[in-house]
């Protein structure tokens, strides 16, 4: 049994492709891959050619898989700030409506209390504003603002992880 990988592995290609490469036969190719068999020089010669080119380039490339990952986080810290600022702004518009429900119950709370006696047109517009109120109240803009402050923890705590993973590959 075989323990060695045949050359051919190195470059990728199966006995016909490299053989063909070779400008031999497969066949001829196969006697040399077993050692039964030698190939003409011109073959030797481009064969060592061949396997000189793919191993400097297997020390080059070593390095691109550590670039793209590099690379791939660094979008996806960009991406992460974007998804930070974006949320900030959520959050101050959910803050501005929890102030507006706010400032709206109080009025209810106040029109509720002081319900005028002339007419029917004031009671319809008391009415109205009472309504607003309590509609604004359906909204939880509390709960709201804190699965936005839960959503900011979690972007910050990946922001973190993400320039960790940075530093690791840049000091490697």
């Amino acid at each position: 049994m075989k323990n060695k990988l045949p050359l051919r592995n190195l470059v990728g290609l199966t006995q016909q492709e490299m053989a063909t490469l070779l400008q031999v036969s497969r066949t001829q190719w196969s006697m040399f891959e077993i050692g039964r068999r030698d190939l003409p020089v011109a073959a030797k010669h481009l064969l060592a050619e061949i396997l000189t080119h793919v191993q400097s380039n297997t020390v080059t490339t070593k390095n691109a898989p550590q670039q793209q990952s590099l690379q791939s986080l660094e979008r996806l810290l960009d991406e992460n700030a974007r998804q930070q600022y974006l949320l900030v702004r959520a959050m101050a518009k959910a803050e501005k409506k929890r102030a507006t429900q706010e400032q709206l119950s109080k009025l209810a709370a106040f029109l509720n209390a002081r319900k005028p006696d002339s007419g029917k047109e004031a009671n319809l517009t008391y009415e109205r504003f009472a309504a607003k109120a309590t509609q604004a109240n359906v909204i939880d803009h509390t709960a709201i603002q804190l699965q936005q402050e839960i959503r900011q923890e979690v972007l910050q705590f990946e922001k973190k992880l993400l320039e960790g993973k940075i530093d690791e590959i840049k000091s490697a």
